[in-house]
């Protein structure tokens, strides 16, 4: 399986989109989550309710919208097998591959975009602002 691509927001830190900006020109229109993850789905048990709550405390600041709800419900699911001792080992790889792709692993933590909390983000608060205003670099004056 081949390296996953780098973030918009660390290719902005990096200067790869200053370096080559025709190469991301088309994420400038990726797809945001329109709202939190929200509360676990009505058709849950308790015990699922549990676990997808455990989920939302220990996930970091607003890396789960409502876009990854079913990748959520797909992780309860397996943790509650984990914990029951019925799961298999492909499941236990399932629910490994779930949890890096939420950033819940240490490796994979650095990968994840946080989503802004602004609701409308203006062209300032905007990832792709820096594709457009570039930071200033500070000159440092010669001591001596």
């Amino acid at each position: 399986m081949g390296r996953l691509p780098a973030s918009t927001a660390q290719l902005v830190l990096s200067g790869g989109l200053k370096h080559d900006p025709k190469r991301y020109a088309s994420r400038t229109s990726e797809p945001k989550p329109s709202g939190p993850i929200g509360n676990p789905p009505s058709h849950f048990s308790p015990e699922l309710r549990s676990i997808w709550k455990e989920f939302k405390s220990q996930a970091l600041p607003n890396a789960m919208g409502n876009s990854e709800r079913l990748i959520l419900e797909v992780m309860c699911r397996l943790v509650l097998r984990l914990r029951q001792g019925t799961i298999s080992t492909g499941e236990t790889s399932q629910l490994i591959n779930c949890l890096s792709r939420l950033g819940m692993t240490p490796t994979d933590r650095v990968r994840v975009q946080s989503i802004p909390t602004v609701a409308n983000p203006t062209e300032e608060e905007s990832v792709f602002a820096a594709l457009f205003n570039p930071p200033v670099p500070i000159k440092r004056q010669a001591t001596g």
